[in-house]
């Protein structure tokens, strides 16, 4: 066997019935590949059905059922073991991959016996926008790299090595799955993917990323993430792995910062909790000159007229806006159009640097 696609699942009998329409081409008339579908626990009893009945219907379709909910981990686990692939691809029920997705993932490991793991490009079908591009790190925080961005954008088009890769769309050979050991089954809902693969990458594997293979994630849909918190989680992870991990943001926002020319010096409003985004900025050449503190950083979207006085939109310096991610302040559209500063700067955690201008804000 080549290829075995595996899924762990709880979720609506819809969203299976769709993951299943779009897959199931990647496997029709094929003998090598096949599909392991793992019941985490699922409570749904119409996508069980469902999936019992993908099962009886395919002969490379397989349906494996945990009699508890045991977490992402432990789900992805039971499939590699009742699977038989030399290839894992994993993936997740609200994942739909373009027709040569699956095809173009697999050639990258041909004669690349360095390669540990390997994703695509993951955007969301709702706008086309980028979800994830792999992992970026920064002051004990992970962020999807580019999300928000249009998948078209030069920096998106660029393969390349990462520290950690999203499991919602992965591929690795299984003797580096086995060699890891697997999923960590500490890892219930979160964290899962990422604690996999950079286990892999300081184990000497090679982890990339590649935008020509695309799949649409519409997430949050195929793990059950309301009955379980995943703060905990959070907290384990960087309390273990934290002092190996290499702060690597500024990596991705440097080529996009040098394409654009630099005001002498800007005024910056913080919008986010990082307590090193200066240092951030001085790395990238960015002048800071004065600091004005968002209070409301709890929040997704940064109101300019409930936090900024009207003194700092008619500010004479460019501004800098410091962004978890550079769409929560540019909702703000007629307190841009009213400022009119083409050369205010956006830089984000997830990897993006972009002007006002363009971002058609001024």
């Amino acid at each position: 066997m080549d290829i075995s696609i595996i899924v762990a699942f709880d979720n609506s009998a819809p969203l299976m019935e769709n993951f299943i329409d779009q897959i199931m081409p990647f496997l029709e008339g094929r003998d090598d590949r096949e599909l392991v579908l793992v019941s985490d626990g699922c409570r749904n009893l119409e996508t069980i059905g469902f999936s019992r009945a993908c099962a009886d219907k395919w002969d490379n379709v397989m349906l494996v059922e945990l009699p508890k909910k045991g977490g992402y981990s432990k789900a992805n686990n039971a499939g590699v073991a009742a699977s038989s692939g030399d290839y894992l691809l994993f993936a997740n029920t609200d994942i739909f991959p373009e027709p040569d997705a699956v095809d173009l993932l697999r050639a990258k490991f041909d004669g690349n016996p360095k390669l540990g793991a390997a994703q695509g490009c993951l955007a969301y079908p709702q706008n086309g926008k980028v979800m994830c591009c792999g992992h970026t790190f920064n002051d004990y925080m992970n962020h999807h790299i580019y999300q928000g961005r249009p998948v078209s954008d030069a920096v998106v088009q660029i393969a390349g090595p990462r520290q950690a890769l999203n499991s919602a769309f992965l591929m690795m050979p299984r003797s580096v799955y086995e060699e890891m050991g697997g999923m960590d089954e500490f890892f219930f809902n979160a964290y899962d993917g990422m604690d996999l693969t950079m286990r892999t990458g300081w184990a000497g594997y090679d982890l990339m990323y590649y935008p020509d293979v695309l799949a649409w994630h519409s997430t949050g849909g195929s793990r059950d993430y309301i009955r379980h918190n995943n703060e905990y989680q959070s907290k384990y992870y960087y309390a273990h792995n934290g002092t190996k991990i290499r702060s690597d943001v500024v990596d991705y926002l440097r080529p996009q910062i040098e394409a654009i020319d630099l005001a002498p010096a800007y005024f910056a409003i913080d919008c986010t909790f990082c307590m090193t985004w200066k240092d951030m900025a001085a790395d990238l050449g960015i002048q800071v000159d004065g600091v004005f503190e968002i209070e409301e950083r709890d929040s997704s979207h940064v109101d300019l007229y409930r936090n900024v006085p009207p003194s700092i939109k008619t500010c004479e310096k460019p501004l800098l806006f410091v962004t978890n991610n550079y769409n929560d302040a540019t909702g703000n559209k007629r307190w841009f159009k009213q400022r009119g500063c083409p050369d205010d700067l956006f830089i984000d955690f997830f990897g993006n640097a972009f002007t006002a201008a363009q971002l058609g804000l001024a």
